[in-house]
């Protein structure tokens, strides 16, 4: 439905004094309760975005409805939050002491996260968001107009389209911006430059969006809180029935599990993420009583113990060497003592429920999410206690892909009816209308939309398996890094598969890699940090691979699972005979020995061009193997490997470029 300017600018009289109301009724609440701090300074923050979308409302090139939409819920939000905010003041109008009552500070809480969740669907608008906010610090002001400065400089010096791109991402890695960007920021303005960059001929503008994007950080908000990407649907639902069963239990009853299933790429983390940050669990538990523990579809039992042991009793003298039972009794009287939230993300197996099921405190909560029902189950999980995502609604499927897809741009002429139809082949996953809005940035021609909807229909049509179809919905994102003009952006997609699922990456780590095997010659410029920055902007901007930041707060890369599991896919497709594939990758998986099967006897040589062995347990090689071909190998955290037989090192040193053998003995 089109919607009239004339409406948009309607409801902002309507908006404007509404929101000054909500803010005098802040300022009056605060006299007596403190904890209305952030929501005053989100209402401020709306302020200045007010008038600056009055201010954009008439060009033509602003996407109006989604405008008027964000606005129309806007308004409904604010009412709630006059409502509440009066009736308060009402009741306290000596401000002689602080609200008596747990429920009207929960309300606060509401209202808080209510107004937070949609200023961060601001970009939606389709404008500009490049605004001066006065309550940001003047300290983060300088860092932020700094980095503006930096990013702006080189676009104007570098009108080379891939240039601008390795610039931003660049920049983005730098220490003095990772202090300055959030990871939601860096992503954002890395998608914006490709989005920009394959949008326009006029390369000059291909950064334009970025200071809206580092407009809204805010470094001063200390959290212990876990990444959230800041364009988030379709959630509220599931978050309010998983908040529902964290709250309803009393801080004295019995331990009880809860859980969360629903199949890959649907955003079970991303759940347990947002109810994680909720500030209502945190209160209910305390954040020092949170704990988070990713198991994975390989997990080291000893691992994650060592993990929560970290957290759990760090003084614990000698830990690691008892043996697993011993562990898990020490474990287990530590839960006991203490009221905790144990989330457990990402479990695939049932055997490792008696392994982890053991925050027995009273009042606690064990958190279980899982694409296999069964785990729930054997964990105790009831249908009453469950929570089952599906996918996304037809509304909610389109404005993720449509954000993915042209950021704050228009719709190309002729292509709204085929974009819609795209959607639709996503079947409602996140994950696939991420990757795939990542497929179709800058594809301006019906034409193109055509072939890619064509290709989509074709692999539901191949496969009954919804797995399968989102595999090869997946794929076709690998599929069109061909036309990304980069020789090998495809290979450096399934290098992430060489690491564990879930494990940080720092860029220099790969720049090594990748440059000593020429996957990054240098294309352009004669730079091969170039060509690196380049491709890992690629990935990033298509959702391939994402960022993260370390316990150091710098940035990283790492790759979702599902899409690690497509990139293993990709490489063992190519042939079932493990002696005849390109790469052997078997990270993370408890080896405590070198696999017989890989060419261990001389006369039988291996394919093989790239083999990792990473965090394993392998405490000696073979002393022979054939495998000519090989270019890397990468066997860093086996802490027992203490020899390279020269045997070994003879049958792989012919072409071998890469040897990683960091963090062993």
């Amino acid at each position: 439905m089109l919607i009239e300017p004339g409406l948009v600018f309607g409801i902002l009289r309507q908006l404007q004094p509404l929101l000054k109301r909500v803010i005098d009724a802040v300022e009056i609440t605060l006299k007596y309760d403190k904890s209305c701090t952030e929501l005053r300074a989100l209402l401020l923050r709306l302020q200045p975005l007010l008038q600056h979308i009055a201010n954009q409302a008439p060009n033509p090139s602003s996407n109006v409805s989604l405008v008027h939409t964000w606005l129309t819920e806007l308004e409904k939000r604010l009412k709630a939050a006059e409502t509440t905010l009066n009736k308060s003041n009402e009741q306290h109008p000596r401000f002689a002491a602080p609200w008596s009552t747990h429920r009207a500070a929960r309300e606060i809480n509401k209202l808080t996260e209510s107004v937070e969740e949609h200023l961060q669907q601001a970009p939606l608008v389709g404008v500009d968001l490049g605004l001066s906010i006065s309550v940001k610090v003047e300290d983060t002001k300088h860092a932020l107009q700094s980095v503006e400065n930096q990013l702006s400089i080189v676009t104007r010096q570098l009108p080379n389209v891939k240039q601008q791109l390795a610039d931003v991402t660049r920049q983005c890695f730098k220490p003095s911006a990772s202090k300055s960007l959030t990871i939601e920021e860096a992503t954002a303005a890395i998608t914006t430059a490709l989005q920009n960059c394959t949008a326009s001929d006029d390369h000059d503008n291909a950064m334009e969006a970025i200071p809206s994007t580092l407009a809204t950080i805010d470094p001063q908000q200390p959290s212990p809180k876990l990444h959230v990407p800041p364009l988030v649907f379709g959630l509220d639902d599931f978050i309010g029935r998983l908040q529902q069963l964290l709250l309803s239990r009393h801080s004295d009853a019995d331990p009880h599990c809860i859980g969360v299933w629903g199949k890959g790429g649907v955003g079970k983390t991303l759940l347990a993420r947002k109810v994680h940050n909720s500030m209502e669990v945190q209160q209910h538990f305390g954040s020092a009583t949170i704990i988070w523990l990713t198991v994975g579809k390989d997990p080291d039992i000893r691992s994650l113990y060592r993990t929560l042991s970290e957290k759990l009793c760090p003084n614990l003298v000698q830990f690691n060497t008892l043996s697993l039972t011993v562990q898990k009794d020490r474990l287990y009287n530590e839960f006991s003592s203490r009221r905790t939230l144990f989330i457990v993300d990402n479990v695939w197996e049932e055997s490792v429920i008696e392994w982890l099921d053991i925050a027995q405190g009273p009042g606690s909560v064990t958190l279980w999410t899982s694409r296999n029902e069964r785990v729930l189950q054997t964990a105790g999980v009831t249908e009453a206690t469950r929570v089952h995502m599906d996918k996304l609604s037809e509304d909610d499927s389109w404005r993720l892909f449509y954000v993915r897809a042209f950021g704050h741009g228009k719709i190309p002429p002729g292509v709204e009816g085929l974009a819609h139809s795209v959607v639709d082949e996503c079947q409602g996953l996140p994950l696939a209308l991420k990757v795939i809005g990542g497929v179709m940035i800058g594809k301006k021609w019906p034409e193109q939309w055509k072939l890619e909807l064509t290709k989509l229909q074709e692999s539901r049509m191949k496969h009954q398996d919804v797995e399968k179809q989102l595999f090869d919905c997946l794929k076709m994102s690998y599929d069109d890094l061909e036309n990304a003009d980069h020789v090998n952006a495809k290979e450096c997609f399934l290098y992430f598969a060489a690491f564990r699922e879930d494990e940080l990456l720092e860029q220099d780590r790969l720049f090594q890699y990748w440059v000593a095997e020429g996957l990054v010659p240098g294309n352009f410029r004669d730079d091969p940090e170039n060509d690196t920055y380049h491709v890992l902007g690629l990935l990033i901007a298509r959702s391939l691979i994402e960022l993260a930041s370390d316990t150091e707060n710098k940035l990283c890369c790492k790759i979702h699972r599902v899409l690690r599991d497509l990139a293993l896919h990709i490489i063992q497709s190519h042939d079932a005979d493990e002696k005849k594939q390109l790469a052997l990758y078997q990270p993370g998986r408890h080896l405590q020995q070198f696999p017989l099967e890989w060419g261990t006897n001389a006369k039988e040589s291996l394919a093989v061009r790239r083999l990792s062995l990473n965090h394993n347990n392998l405490k000696t090689l073979p002393t022979k193997i054939s495998a000519p071909n090989m270019q890397t190998l990468l066997l860093s955290h086996n802490e027992q490997l203490e020899d390279l037989p020269n045997g070994f090192l003879k049958g792989i040193q012919q072409n071998l470029k890469v040897l990683d053998l960091s963090f062993n003995k």
